[in-house]
């Protein structure tokens, strides 16, 4: 179903649960380091969890960012593939195997 953007890719989930879980690993890990105390605070992150997991089932991307002090900014992306409810016509780079598709028309098949 969705699976991180950028240049690390950590896995591909079917459910939406499954994506959040990661994210909620990052936040994690990273809480204590963000710049904002309020942006640390446990219900905070909670919040946000269980938006990603409503946001993702419904076929809408998330993207969080958090600064971490001078000059460091973590960003975090979940991209939900297929269907995503903006833009439906465009299947997922990764086929359900998780291995990128080949070939010009990749974007545009669906798994």
């Amino acid at each position: 179903m969705a699976h991180q953007a950028g240049h690390d890719h950590p896995g591909t989930w079917q459910d939406p649960e499954g994506a959040t879980a990661w994210l909620a690993g990052q936040l994690a890990t990273h809480a204590a380091r963000f710049a904002s105390e309020q942006d640390r605070e446990a219900v905070r992150l909670s919040l946000k969890v269980a938006a990603a997991t409503d946001r993702l089932a419904r076929g809408q991307d998330v993207v969080y960012g958090f600064y971490l002090g001078r000059p460091l900014f973590l960003s975090l992306g979940v991209v939900t593939c297929s269907p995503n409810r903006m833009r439906a016509e465009l299947g997922c780079p990764l086929g359900r195997d998780g291995r990128r598709r080949a070939g010009p028309s990749a974007g545009s098949a669906t798994p």
